[in-house]
């Protein structure tokens, strides 16, 4: 009863006219996220109406359901919903559960390797430090794989989430390095719906995850691509999308604002050494 009487003397003055429940709020994430009334009673009208189709633990989290509620920031539950049960339909339909665990994923990643390393900000929440060594986009396009391309997003997206969900939290940061972006093998124009995928298959199935997506050493001519995604992306994504040039005093500041120097490797400011 006493350490109860403490936690109310800590909690309430701070939350002032926000009510906790415990019982509504099976899952706040890592950092106790707190949603506000409103939230709150959206969430218990959108579990209850999307319920008969969460078929894994994590769909039924406040965490996982929250980012798909922010969709337009102004909690329509209809909305939600539909996108919601569109996405997982998809997600069944063509097996993007499993998709991290593919031999063909595995072998494509063995011919377009990344350098994928793990990071926390200082908050708690997850981040990937993603590097594309050999990649040759318009070699993919132009063989006719951009289905698999794509798949590959996925994959990459599943990956960093399924980091997210371990740690109950309800966003991840991307950061990549641009350095080896290149006109004739990334910015073609067979290379351009390969952006228009990433960025609609980040909207439809991974909406409000991204607390940050940067990218680093972005030489000019990646404004074509960017020019395009940018317009696809919902207003929420515009804001966290950070596009930042050669100057690595700008960007590692900014790095360094989210994270310790022992979370980013090298390449990104950092002192971590990454395992490969």
């Amino acid at each position: 009863m006493a350490r109860l009487q403490l936690i109310n003397f800590i909690i309430v003055p701070a939350l002032v006219l926000i009510s906790i429940n415990i019982a509504d709020s099976q899952l706040r994430g890592h950092a106790d996220e707190i949603y506000t009334i409103k939230e709150k009673q959206a969430l218990k009208q959108f579990r209850e109406a999307v319920r008969e189709s969460l078929y894994l633990d994590y769909q039924k989290y406040d965490s996982y359901l929250i980012n798909w509620l922010r969709i337009g920031k102004n909690l329509d539950v209809d909305r939600a919903k539909e996108a919601l049960l569109s996405s997982l339909k998809y997600r069944k339909d063509k097996n993007i559960n499993n998709v991290v665990d593919e031999e063909v994923m595995l072998n494509f990643h063995k011919s377009y390797p990344a350098t994928f390393g793990q990071a926390i900000d200082k908050i708690g929440d997850p981040a990937y430090q993603v590097t594309f060594h050999t990649w040759d986009i318009r070699k993919v396009m132009i063989a006719g794989k951009r289905e698999i391309l794509n798949r590959y997003n996925f994959f990459i997206f599943e990956s960093i989430t399924n980091v997210m969900r371990a740690r109950n939290a309800s966003h991840w940061i991307f950061l990549t390095d641009m350095s080896n972006y290149n006109l004739q093998k990334h910015a073609c124009l067979a290379c351009l719906p390969y952006y228009i995928d990433v960025v609609t298959t980040y909207e439809r199935h991974y909406p409000n995850s991204a607390k940050y997506i940067i990218a680093i050493n972005t030489p000019r001519l990646f404004e074509a691509a960017s020019n395009l995604m940018i317009p696809l992306m919902s207003a929420e994504t515009q804001k966290v999308y950070k596009i930042f040039g050669l100057d690595k005093e700008q960007w590692s500041k900014f790095l360094l604002e989210l994270f310790d120097k022992n979370q980013l490797t090298k390449q990104y400011g950092g002192t971590k050494s990454l395992k490969l």
